[in-house]
């Protein structure tokens, strides 16, 4: 590209100086022209909130699977048994309610 001699004109500043094409040129006018442009009136903004309930969300919350583990080491008379295990077993039980539509699955009943 050529330069051309012509006035360049950045930050308010004129100066006599070689301009050189760019080819970001165009976008650069265009960037400027909406930056310079007022800006629409706007009279009012609607919003809509709706409640949305998750779909195929399949995971217990911490407290559904606390309060249910905690039933499985009462119901081993509050003794021995693995909180580790019983956080699982319920953790299991629930998602299986959930995928199943409800009731008790094997690993619950024993």
């Amino acid at each position: 590209m050529t330069p051309k001699k012509g006035l360049k004109q950045k930050s308010g500043l004129t100066t006599d100086a070689r301009v050189e094409e760019s080819p970001l040129a165009d976008y650069e006018n265009v960037a400027v022209a909406l930056l310079e442009s007022p800006l629409p009136e706007i009279e009012s903004i609607e919003v809509a909130m709706v409640q949305v309930e998750p779909v195929g969300d399949e995971s217990p919350s911490h407290d559904e699977i606390a309060v249910l583990a905690y039933s499985y080491w009462e119901a081993r008379g509050c003794q021995g048994g693995s909180p580790d295990e019983d956080w699982l077993r319920a953790e299991r039980e629930l998602r299986s309610r959930r995928t199943t539509g409800g009731g008790l699955s094997g690993d619950a009943q024993g």
